[in-house]
């Protein structure tokens, strides 16, 4: 999966409504972001070469993401979270700690401004990737083994350029609020409308694209394995 060559942030607030931008979400740059991911890597205990393998993606490519010289791919960060013992949600929260959790273990509640329960729209974090696709984290605080993110698909927009199918441990749940979202998995490809809900095996091959003219919005539920 090729990487965009890129010095802009991965991370930053909610842009557009005018009652989004006094939210204090942090800036997260490619530089940071790499780092976090190979702090991650190395507490797991994997190689390079290894996580490459366990994605389906070269070893430098794995190399120059963590060096960030390039911005991975959306698929590419969902299919490499699983493997380090992190979420979405953690590796992109304004703290981060990079070993791994065990199961059955709870993660403390991160401090902050938002409310144990709930994550006001303000607090929003919003992820800038590749591909013309953006995530906002949803999770008041990150939990083991779960990410829950609205993504919204611009006009022809996808979670892969070169089309590539990603596959993952774990099972995902999708909601489509608003446009339509192509989906592809195995050699079986489906349209979803606004209303249409969706929930499969995230070890299958799967994709998503949004081939219309206008941008389509999803809620997202992915439990890892």
């Amino acid at each position: 999966m090729a990487g965009r060559r890129s010095g802009t942030s991965a991370i930053r607030p909610a842009s557009g409504a005018s009652d989004r931008r006094s939210g204090p979400a942090a800036s997260l740059t490619l530089h940071t972001l790499g780092m976090r991911l190979r702090s991650a890597r190395e507490a797991r205990g994997l190689g390079v070469r290894e996580l490459a393998r366990q994605v389906g993606c070269s070893a430098g490519h794995i190399s120059q993401v963590e060096r960030g010289i390039v911005e991975p791919s959306v698929s590419l960060l969902i299919a490499i979270v699983p493997h380090l013992g992190v979420t979405m949600e953690s590796i992109f929260g304004e703290e981060f700690t990079a070993e791994p959790h065990e199961q059955g273990e709870t993660n403390s509640l991160r401090p902050g401004t938002n409310h144990r329960y709930i994550r006001s729209r303000y607090e929003r974090q919003e992820i800038h990737l590749r591909s013309g696709v953006r995530a906002q984290l949803l999770l008041p605080a990150p939990e083991d083994g779960l990410d829950f993110c609205e993504y919204v698909y611009e006009p022809h927009a996808s979670t892969a350029e070169d089309g590539a199918l990603i596959r993952h441990p774990g099972r995902e749940y999708g909601v489509v609020l608003e446009g339509n979202l192509n989906v592809q998995i195995n050699f079986h490809q489906f349209v979803l409308h606004a209303g249409d809900s969706i929930a499969l095996d995230s070890g299958l091959p799967h994709r998503y694209w949004n081939d219309s003219s206008e941008p389509a919005r999803a809620v997202w539920v992915t439990l890892h394995k």
